[in-house]
């Protein structure tokens, strides 16, 4: 069992950049701070990955930080504005801060 952890560990790290994949292991076992910095180091690389900036705006929320989990999602809406997905996402944050 525990070697198939491993494989689909260096699996994941084959398959995505070091920063995401540190990231998101890292808001699993609730370090969120060094969750948050990977993401924010992932996405100076890829600013355009949607999936990364959702997955910063959960752990902005659970930080208890949800100005700066609508200020991220404001932001990847501008730069899209077209994409329903990212809107439908911003409004669902605004609504969970009670702005809309």
């Amino acid at each position: 069992m525990l070697l198939f952890f491993l494989a689909i560990g260096a699996l994941g790290l084959f398959l995505y950049p070091r920063e995401f994949f540190v990231a998101f292991m890292e808001e699993g076992s609730q370090s969120l701070a060094t969750s948050e910095a990977n993401y924010r180091a992932y996405l100076r690389l890829h600013p355009g990955d949607t999936y990364a900036v959702f997955r910063l705006a959960d752990v902005y929320n659970r930080m208890g930080k949800p100005s700066q989990a609508t200020q991220i999602l404001k932001e990847l809406l501008d730069k899209r504005p077209k994409d329903w997905k990212i809107a439908e996402r911003y409004l669902a944050q605004l609504e969970e801060i009670g702005d809309l």
